[in-house]
């Protein structure tokens, strides 16, 4: 197939209530658990579905990039169901790239909301000089602020309860927003989980086998992400004022330290697309995204807020954290 030359993975055309979770060690009645799609599952969480959650794109300053993010994640068909907002960084480049924003929704007869986040002004009170000069000059120091005030905005200020957050130098699979939607009910059942993301760090176009398959890891994967706000008030507690080795690195941390973990399918809902950026800057790095398969699999669910939940990945309760221990 050669969509697998363009980072996308052959679509299978399988039906993911028929996804092997790898359960072949189990017992009989154990079987029945994940074969079924009335299995052990919470049945009050089958029926919740994500919507009206918002998405937050932030953008610096790459033009292009935002507006081919922005018509592969309005392009979703399920897209109308999301409150969309787009939080810049950069005031030279914040007219232009509202503007274009706002284009890219009109074209596809959605709305999206501009936030600007104004520049991080420390104390010198109360940091020393090497502090000082992280904030100031460093980049990840700049978007680690830049992430701070999205999840606030999106949290404290607008309340929402789930969130998702991706970056301008993405693009995504068919059924990205299926997968939050079918996944978010586990977030609010099971308190060892903190994300769903839709980044695989070891989807290699070379390794995959199973476009359906969800796993759990303890490692936050970032590019693309769900966050309930259970989480976000965790976290802000424990954000350090200088995480100087980026704000993703302190995450992982921070998931580590606090026991949480991550749901992740085994093939990619985003991409990395961009040749250019904060830490895509080697022929190494660019060679390793392209590398990387993105699903392919059509987004099954219903684009009706009256419609049925979305199980675009079939019953998921196998994850759930005393289930998947004992698939392990």
């Amino acid at each position: 197939d050669c969509s697998a030359e363009l980072g996308q993975s052959p679509g299978s055309g399988k039906d993911c209530d028929d996804v092997d979770v790898g359960n072949g060690d189990l017992d009989g009645d154990d079987n029945d658990l994940y074969s079924s799609p009335a299995g052990a599952g919470s049945e009050a969480g089958r029926r919740r579905d994500l919507r009206q959650a918002a998405v937050v794109v932030l953008a610096h300053n790459r033009e292009e990039d935002l507006k081919a993010c922005l018509h592969s994640l309005f392009g979703q068909q399920d897209a109308a169901l999301f409150k969309f907002y787009v939080s810049l960084d950069d005031p030279q480049a914040a007219a232009s790239m509202a503007e274009s924003a706002r284009v890219v929704a009109s074209e596809h007869g959605l709305d999206v909301d501009i936030w600007n986040v104004e520049k991080r002004v420390a104390d010198e009170s109360m940091y020393n000089r090497d502090v000082l000069n992280w904030i100031e000059t460093y980049t990840t120091a700049k978007i680690a602020h830049h992430y701070w005030v999205a999840f606030e905005r999106a949290f404290m200020e607008h309340g929402y309860e789930f969130a998702i957050f991706v970056e301008e130098d993405l693009k995504f699979s068919p059924d990205f927003l299926a997968l939050f939607r079918s996944t978010a009910w586990l977030l609010e059942e099971d308190p060892s989980l903190w994300c769903v993301s839709s980044w695989n760090d070891m989807g290699f176009k070379v390794s995959f086998s199973d476009e359906c398959r969800l796993f759990r890891t303890s490692y936050f994967p970032g590019l693309g992400f769900l966050l309930p706000r259970r989480a976000w008030l965790r976290l802000r507690d424990m954000w350090p004022d200088a995480p100087t080795m980026g704000w993703d690195y302190w995450m992982r941390v921070a998931f580590r330290t606090e026991g949480k973990e991550c749901v992740i399918p085994e093939i990619s809902r985003s991409h990395h697309v961009a040749e250019h950026g904060s830490s895509v800057n080697t022929e190494k790095q660019r060679k390793l995204f392209r590398s990387m398969a993105l699903a392919q699999l059509p987004n099954t669910c219903s684009t009706s807020a009256e419609g049925p939940p979305c199980r675009q990945f079939g019953d998921v309760s196998y994850l759930r954290e005393a289930t998947y221990e004992r698939l392990l």
